[in-house]
């Protein structure tokens, strides 16, 4: 393992009423590693409320605690061409042991594999090795799965057979924070009133709230 600070980290995620449960709900299922607690998540919501982060976060907490276990944080199009490559180079078996031997893997915009049949059934089998070895995962995606279009029955299963938690806008007194801690990042003091207009400017996602104090 590298010495770098990881990018996302659950300790950085601003916590406001729209996105407490699921911040928590997080918080749980790496402190629950250990035990036969939550053993597969699925968060979903609208583009830029923090579902990256949170993936991120609990893959940078899960690799603290457990320094020798295998991690990891992929986005469904990185498994996609991963797996295509590995099928054109003749390497599927060992794609596949890459999967098997893993204690946690987590996947983002899962909406991406929608209609990629091949790429959801090779998905399907790595989470079944998962499920062999008493791994954990962490699913992401811009909608619920039962409304992402063309996701087949099987894997809309696996995904709803966790707890599945939804993260929402974030609140104007949330963005208020956000946009504090977005221009402390870029190393400029936003005054309370600067972050109001922000937060009533911006109503939308974290990313409206970055490109306002950029």
């Amino acid at each position: 393992a590298s010495g770098r600070v990881p990018r996302y980290r659950l300790e950085d995620f601003v916590v406001g009423e729209a996105n407490r449960l699921v911040f928590m709900t997080a918080e749980r299922f790496v402190e629950e590693a250990s035990q036969h607690g939550l053993a597969q998540l699925f968060i979903y919501g609208g583009c830029g409320v923090g579902k990256t982060h949170l993936l991120n976060g609990i893959a940078a907490r899960f690799r603290e605690q457990h320094p020798h276990s295998r991690v990891a944080c992929v986005t469904a199009e990185m498994f996609a061409n991963e797996f295509i490559g590995a099928v054109q180079h003749k390497k599927l078996e060992a794609f596949r042991r890459r999967y098997r031997g893993l204690d946690l893997l987590c996947v983002d915009d899962m909406q991406f594999i929608a209609g990629k049949t091949k790429t959801q059934s090779e998905l399907l089998h790595a989470i079944e090795g998962l499920d062999l070895a008493h791994a954990r995962l962490v699913m992401a995606s811009d909608e619920h799965p039962k409304r992402i279009d063309r996701l087949c029955k099987r894997l809309v299963s696996r995904c709803v057979s966790g707890m599945v938690a939804k993260l929402d806008v974030p609140e104007r007194a949330l963005r208020a924070r956000l946009a504090q801690r977005l221009a402390s990042q870029r190393g400029l003091a936003l005054e309370a009133n600067a972050a109001d207009v922000v937060a009533d400017t911006c109503a939308g996602s974290v990313r409206d709230i970055e490109g306002a104090v950029v």
